[in-house]
């Protein structure tokens, strides 16, 4: 994921390395005592800028571009963090480097004028300082910088680019073990941070193109008003997200919700997420058919898989949206 690659603010550690690699210059050409000298505390002056630049720059480089996110995931960003914070603490980022280079700048301009070693370590030394000092003053921002990161790194691996199909339902009705039917290897359980028990996302090929399928415990499995606000959010995120709708119940005895229950939650979900739709009625090894369904499995012993997965296909074909997504995979 995206938001892995971004190296973690340490200020000691740029320090250091700075400060360290620097100090083992090795000049290899020739020259009088006091010229080579001159240029290895110059040279000194230069790599440490360069090394603590190319460390923050790494950071910035690696952050993602938020106006070039899909939407899902900046969805799932502005839930989890305050995106007005994180361009705020990228633009101290940013001032540091230019300062560093203003420093930098000044430091070997000084240094051209000056022959006695004295002086010219003097200035290096002051130019280390005010290295440190910038550095420093990111302290303040690295605490709340680095726990932003850790909670972006939360964000499942899906995307509104890519196409996804949402299995929803009441708990315990079958979701996961569906979903584990149907993909084409065992699900990836991913820590969401809104949900009780994470996300399962597995994914199959049809028509050579990938698709994914992800189950959402804890967001989609109850009526609104018992939702967080965290959860109301999340589900606004997954409406960029999701193309179809698979909506599982639980018809048997066993189940600790009634038809009823589950029938009112599907066309709540319903009109949240306006897209093609399956009703499946699970577990029917412990129960009868019921009419409302559109089609009866049980996807404990695989009964139905087959007509389930040819109706999903037909769904899958008829949507507009999958030819768009063809189309552009045959373009790229």
């Amino acid at each position: 994921m995206m938001f892995k690659s971004i190296p973690v603010l340490r200020t000691d550690e740029i320090i250091n390395k700075a400060f360290s690699r620097s100090s083992k210059i090795v000049l290899k050409q020739r020259g009088s005592k006091s010229t080579l000298m001159k240029k290895r505390e110059t040279e000194m002056v230069s790599r440490s800028a360069e090394i603590i630049i190319a460390s923050l720059q790494k950071i910035l480089d690696r952050y993602p571009k938020f106006g070039q996110l899909d939407q899902f995931t900046f969805e799932m960003i502005k839930i989890l963090v305050d995106v007005d914070e994180i361009k705020s603490e990228l633009n101290l980022i940013n001032h540091t480097i230019n300062s560093i280079i203003k420093v930098k700048r000044n430091s070997l301009k000084k240094m051209e004028k000056l022959k006695d070693r004295d002086s010219l370590v003097a200035v290096r030394k002051d130019a280390y300082g005010k290295y440190a000092s910038l550095l420093r003053n990111l302290d303040d921002i690295s605490e709340s910088f680095n726990g932003k990161r850790e909670k972006m790194k939360e964000i499942p691996p899906i995307s509104s680019d890519d196409y996804t199909v949402v299995i929803a339902g009441y708990p315990n009705v079958g979701k996961s073990t569906l979903l584990s039917k149907i993909t084409i290897s065992r699900p990836k359980i991913a820590a969401y941070p809104f949900t009780t028990t994470g996300i399962n996302i597995g994914s199959f090929v049809y028509k050579y193109q990938e698709i994914k399928v992800i189950d959402t415990p804890g967001v989609l499995d109850r009526p609104l008003f018992q939702r967080n606000e965290i959860e109301r959010k999340a589900m606004s995120a997954i409406a960029f997200l999701a193309n179809i709708l698979v909506f599982v119940i639980d018809s048997s005895d066993s189940s600790l919700y009634s038809i009823e229950e589950q029938l009112n939650l599907y066309d709540e979900l319903k009109e949240l997420f306006p897209m093609p739709t399956i009703l499946v009625q699970n577990k029917i090894e412990l129960s009868e058919c019921f009419k409302e369904a559109d089609v009866a499995i049980s996807s404990k012993n695989g009964t139905g898989i087959d007509a389930f997965m040819d109706m999903l296909y037909s769904k899958i074909s008829s949507d507009q949206t999958f030819k768009e997504f063809r189309k552009l995979e045959y373009d790229s």
